[in-house]
């Protein structure tokens, strides 16, 4: 149950990102400071989405642990942008930011795993 919420939130959150950063044209039309903060956070979720559909798959502890890292400071960005900008997309980015979080601290069963541990 855990894997595939986790897995559908990391494939959501790579849409989201993806649809973010596209729209950067369309709403600055030129390069601004705020239009590269505002494609650097759909980046942002793009390779967040993609780190975890690679780093749940693997054996390795340290992979593992910088996932789960990387998903805790996603978090904590996430929080922050609700704060500063209460939006619906800001809450959608939360809920799937919460849901990676779950997934990367939930274990992952043996068969799941793409190589043996390397111990």
């Amino acid at each position: 149950m855990v894997a595939s919420l986790w897995k559908a939130c990391a494939w959501a959150l790579v849409g989201l990102g993806g649809v973010h950063t596209l729209l950067t044209v369309p709403f600055y039309g030129q390069l601004t400071p705020e239009a590269v903060w505002f494609a650097g956070t759909g980046l942002m979720m793009v390779l967040l989405g993609l780190l975890n559909l690679i780093g749940r798959r693997t054996a390795d502890p340290g992979a593992r642990r910088l996932c789960q890292a990387a998903d805790m400071l996603g978090l904590l960005f996430g929080m922050l942008s609700v704060l500063a900008v209460p939006e619906p997309q800001a809450f959608v980015g939360l809920g799937l930011l919460f849901g990676l979080a779950i997934g990367a601290l939930a274990p992952v069963p043996q068969d799941q795993r793409v190589r043996k541990d390397p111990r």
